[in-house]
């Protein structure tokens, strides 16, 4: 089973979108996933139809799940109270 993860703190969400899904892009070599899991911070509540958007049309997932939090992990980062 092959995963990615990745993190930005771009607080457009067409950018965040876009930034988030080219680095999961590249670290699936292109593929399409089966199941991205999306974890935001809860200053993208009132952007989040808009950022959800743009993860289904960059990325594409079969399935897309997503959650606030004030925390938010990717790799070896960790970011909290921040977008």
């Amino acid at each position: 089973m092959q995963f990615a993860s990745a993190l930005t703190t771009q607080q457009d969400p067409a950018t965040a979108g876009l930034d988030l899904s080219q680095r999961i892009r590249g670290q699936l070599n292109g593929r399409r996933p089966d199941l991205a899991l999306l974890f935001v911070s809860s200053h993208y509540v009132e952007q989040i139809e808009d950022l959800l958007s743009h993860i289904r049309l960059e990325l594409n997932p079969r399935v897309l799940i997503g959650a606030t939090g004030e925390g938010v992990l990717a790799g070896a980062e960790e970011i909290e109270e921040a977008p």
